[in-house]
C-alpha cells in the first residue's frame, strides 16, 4: 500500500510530532508498505531526496520559510549576531501578521505547497496521513481528497488547532479566529475516514459532537526499544544523582520555576542538567548562575544524540504543561529508557500525572504541593531509585498503547468496518437506529443487508443508508450464509421493540465465532444475558440522546474486533447451556 505522511520538520531534525511520525513510518516499512514523507524545509534539511532513509522524503517551502531558513542558517553559525537575531524577530512578526490577516490561523501558502507536492508525486496514494501540527498539512490533504475521494484520509492530531495556545499566542487572536478555525476543523473531520488523536476528544465532543464517532484515541507512539545500552555511563563522581531535563520551556506554558527551586535546595544529593533551546533558556539562566553547583544550563542536543545523553542520567525530569488539553510526549521517551522519572505537575488535572504514577520508577509532585514536602519527597525518591532501571520489556508490558505498532494497526484499519445482517424488518423490528448509526459514522461503517423485497426498496431510497456506502439485496439461501458471515467484520442483530423474544439468530452468529453487535430497545431485552457471556459482543441501546457516543463506541468496537474470531470449542465452552447436548440433558431430567 502507498502511504503518504505530511509533517512539519523531518530528517535530520525530529521534534515530538516528527518522532511519532517517524516511528509510524518505520513500522509501515517493516510491514512492506511504500511510504513517502512530505515535510517543510528548514535550514538543515537535505537539499535533495536523502539516501539516508528507507522512506522517500520530499521537502516543500514557502517564500517566508525560505527566508526563515536563510536566517536560521546564519544564526547557527553566529547565534549572537544582533543583525541576524533582528532578522529572526522580523520573520516571526511577518508570520504573526500573516496569521492575523488570514480568515483562519492556517497559512494558505503552506497549504498550497503541501497540496502541490502531493499532486506531483506521480501516483495516487492509497492513504494520506497528515500529522498535526501543522494543521496546514491536514487542510492540504482535505483539498487533495476532494479530487481523489477514493484515497483514505486519516489525520493524526497531536496538538490543538482552534484552541492552540502556541498557534494563537494571545487570547485575542484565539477568539478572533475561533469561528473560522472551528469551520476548518469541521471540514477536516467530515472529509476524514478516521482521526487518531491524543487529547482532541473533549474539544471535538464540545464543538463537533456529531463527528466524535470518527475519533480513535492513541497515546504518543514513542515507546521504542533503545538501540544503545542505557546504563548510566558518566557519573559526576561526587556521589550525587545526575538529573537531566531535555526539552523546550515556555513561560506560562511549561515553566521550570518549581523544579529549579527544588533542586537549588538539593545540591547535596543531586545536580540538575537542563538542555534547553530558544527563549526557554532565559527561564533557567538566573538560577543556573546563582546556583551553579545545583543547576547547569546546557545547549540542546540533536535528537540523534538524545539516547546517549539520557544514558548518563540517574533520573529524568519532566515538567508538566499548564493546559490539560496538551499532553507532552517527553515522558513516553523517558519510559523507554527504563530510568527513574520525576514529574512536576503545573495543574491539578495534568494529563501525564497518571502515567507517571503507574510507572514503577515514577514520582509525581502535585501542583501547589508544599515546597518543603515536595523537596523531601524528591530527596527520598532519588535516594531510593539511584542505580535502578527497568527492562524495556517490563515497561512495554505496562504501557502497551504507546507502542507504535498499536497506532499503525488503528491507522490502517481506518475505523469502522463492515456489518452483515440477514433478517426480516418490521414495525416490531425496525432498522431505524441502524440507519441513525450509519449516518452518524459518516461512511466509516457499512452494512450489508439481506432482507425482503419491500425493505430492499425502502433502504435503497434512504439517504443515510446510501451515503454510508451500504448495500442491500434480497434474501439468500441459508446454505450461503456461512460464506457471507466469513467475509464480514461483524454480524448485526436487531432486537424487537418489546424485547421479550429471544432471537435464534444470535446463536447462529455465535456458532460462527464472529464479533456480534446487537441493537436493543429495552433494558430487559431477552438477548442481553446471553450476549453478556459471549466474549466478542457489543450491545447498543436505541437512544437518540446517546447517538454520538454509541456511534463512537461502534467504531471503536469494530476497530478492536477486526480480525478476531472464536473457535467453536471456545464458544461452546462459554455458551455450554445453549448447546443441543445441554438442552437434551435438561429434557431428560
Amino acid at each position: 500500500m502507498k502511504v503518504v505522511f505530511v509533517v512539519d520538520a523531518y530528517f535530520p531534525r525530529y521534534a515530538a510530532v516528527e518522532k511519532c511520525a517517524k516511528n509510524l513510518v518505520d513500522v509501515l516499512l517493516r510491514e512492506g508498505h511504500e511510504v513517502t514523507v512530505i515535510a517543510k524545509r528548514y535550514w538543515d534539511s537535505p537539499v535533495n531526496l536523502t539516501d539516508d532513509l528507507p522512506e522517500d522524503v520530499l521537502f516543500v517551502s514557502t517564500s517566508l520559510s525560505k527566508m526563515r531558513a536563510q536566517v536560521d542558517c546564519h544564526l547557527a553559525e553566529a547565534s549572537c549576531c544582533f543583525g541576524w537575531r533582528l532578522a529572526d524577530r522580523a520573520c516571526a512578526l511577518v508570520n504573526y501578521f500573516g496569521t492575523l490577516a488570514g480568515r483562519s490561523c492556517a497559512h494558505w501558502d503552506l497549504v498550497e505547497a503541501y497540496r502541490k507536492a502531493i499532486e506531483e508525486l506521480g501516483f495516487v496514494p492509497d492513504q494520506l496521513v497528515p500529522c498535526s501540527s501543522p494543521f496546514e498539512g491536514v487542510i492540504a490533504c482535505v483539498e487533495y481528497s476532494k479530487q481523489h475521494p477514493e484515497v483514505k484520509l486519516t489525520p493524526v492530531i497531536f496538538d490543538q488547532f482552534a484552541d492552540s495556545g502556541t498557534l494563537c499566542k494571545t487570547r485575542f487572536t484565539r477568539e478572533l479566529k475561533r469561528k473560522a478555525n472551528i469551520a476548518v476543523e469541521r471540514e477536516a473531520l467530515e472529509a476524514s475516514n478516521l482521526v487518531l488523536n491524543v487529547t482532541w476528544d473533549e474539544h471535538v465532543r464540545k464543538y463537533h459532537p456529531d463527528c466524535s464517532g470518527k475519533l480513535v484515541h492513541i497515546e504518543h507512539p514513542l515507546l521504542v526499544r533503545p538501540k544503545e545500552n542505557l546504563q548510566s555511563s558518566d557519573k559526576r563522581g561526587d556521589g550525587r544523582s545526575l538529573v537531566i531535563f531535555a526539552g523546550s520551556l515556555s513561560a506560562g506554558v511549561r515553566d521550570p520555576a518549581v523544579a529549579l527551586d527544588i533542586f537549588c535546595e538539593l545540591e547535596d544529593v543531586a545536580h540538575l542538567d537542563m538542555y534547553v533551546m530558544g527563549a526557554g533558556r532565559d527561564l533557567v539562566q538566573p538560577k543556573s548562575s546563582e546556583h551553579p553547583n545545583a543547576v547547569s544550563l546546557l545547549d540542546a542536543v540533536p535528537s540523534s544524540e538524545m539516547t546517549s545523553l539520557l544514558a548518563k542520567a540517574d533520573c529524568l525530569l519532566s515538567i508538566g504543561n499548564t493546559r490539560s488539553d496538551q499532553k507532552p510526549s517527553k515522558v513516553v521517551e523517558y519510559m523507554a529508557t527504563g530510568k527513574p522519572i520525576l514529574h512536576i505537575c503545573s495543574i491539578a488535572d495534568d494529563p501525564v500525572r497518571d502515567d507517571v504514577s503507574a510507572y514503577p520508577l515514577g514520582c509525581v509532585i502535585n501542583a501547589g504541593e508544599d515546597a518543603v514536602c515536595a523537596r523531601e519527597t524528591v530527596r527520598a525518591f532519588l535516594e531510593r531509585t539511584r542505580g535502578k532501571q527497568m527492562a524495556f520489556d517490563e515497561v512495554s508490558a505496562l504501557f502497551h498503547d504507546e507502542d507504535p505498532e498499536i497506532a499503525v494497526e488503528r491507522l490502517l484499519n481506518c475505523g469502522g468496518g463492515h456489518l452483515l445482517i440477514a433478517g426480516t424488518f418490521s414495525k416490531m423490528v425496525p432498522p431505524t437506529y441502524l440507519l441513525d448509526l450509519l449516518g452518524e459514522t459518516r461512511g466509516s461503517v457499512k452494512a450489508e443487508v439481506y432482507t425482503s423485497a419491500s425493505w430492499v426498496r425502502r433502504l435503497r431510497n434512504n439517504s443515510d443508508f446510501i451515503k454510508s456506502g451500504s448495500s442491500v439485496a434480497n434474501w439468500v439461501p441459508a446454505d450461503r450464509l456461512p460464506a457471507l458471515y466469513e467475509g464480514c467484520d461483524c454480524l448485526l442483530s436487531i432486537g424487537e421493540l418489546p424485547g421479550k423474544q429471544l432471537s435464534s439468530k444470535i446463536f447462529g452468529y455465535m456458532a460462527s465465532g464472529k464479533p456480534i453487535i446487537h441493537i436493543f430497545h429495552t433494558d430487559d431485552d431477552a438477548n442481553l444475558p446471553y450476549l453478556a457471556e459471549y466474549p466478542l459482543a457489543l450491545t447498543i441501546k436505541d437512544d437518540e440522546s446517546e447517538l454520538p457516543q454509541n456511534a463512537a463506541n461502534l467504531c471503536r468496537f469494530l476497530l478492536w474486533a477486526k480480525g478476531k474470531e472464536l473457535c467453536f470449542e471456545t464458544v461452546s465452552d462459554a455458551m455450554h447451556k445453549c448447546t443441543p447436548e445441554a438442552v437434551c440433558l435438561e429434557l431428560v431430567k
